[in-house]
């Protein structure tokens, strides 16, 4: 979908969703606690690290908080419990019978002639994996070089400023980043 400058330019101004935007966001972040190995300093930078804390605060008696914080460690010993559980999660692209659908409702010969070429499966192994973690609601783009070769490329929820479903598009969205 192509905007023109002005449209862009209120679309950066107000984006139509910005409070669904935020909320994965902030759920992304809730993941990346969790899942990545992160310093101190690194977890700090999280939104949900620093609610984390504010919570905790709350509810353990005054100077208790810090006492607890004095005991945790960094990275967080949970990041290996998620690794260990991602890592049979990704035992699914080790399949024979792997399918991927790429129909739609225009002529796609072209595409899945390309998709053999380029070894999707093979993108997504390494992409998918890294991105499931913690990154669920990427969206993954085939665009055209100047040269109207496709190629594919992550779109993660930082860069998506909006998002909207397409008139009678049954779920289909045009995706504004």
């Amino acid at each position: 979908m192509k905007l023109t400058n002005e449209q862009a330019r209120k679309l950066l101004e107000n984006p139509l969703h910005k409070h669904e935007l935020s909320s994965v966001r902030e759920h992304e972040s809730a993941l990346r606690v969790f899942t990545e190995e992160l310093s101190e300093a690194e977890l700090e930078k999280e939104s949900y690290w620093n609610s984390l804390q504010n919570t905790m605060k709350k509810r353990v008696a005054s100077g208790k908080h810090e006492r607890v914080c004095d005991f945790i460690r960094y990275p967080l010993p949970v990041q290996q419990l998620t690794d260990s559980i991602i890592g049979d999660f990704n035992k699914v692209f080790d399949g024979k019978n792997k399918y991927f659908n790429i129909q739609g409702d225009r002529d796609v010969t072209r595409l899945e002639k390309w998709v053999k070429n380029k070894n999707l499966e093979r993108w997504i192994e390494e992409t998918a994996s890294e991105v499931f973690k913690n990154k669920p609601c990427s969206f993954v783009v085939v665009d055209r070089s100047n040269n109207d070769d496709p190629y594919y490329f992550l779109v993660d929820s930082k860069r998506i400023i909006d998002a909207k479903e397409k008139e009678g598009g049954n779920g289909k969205l045009e995706y504004r980043y």
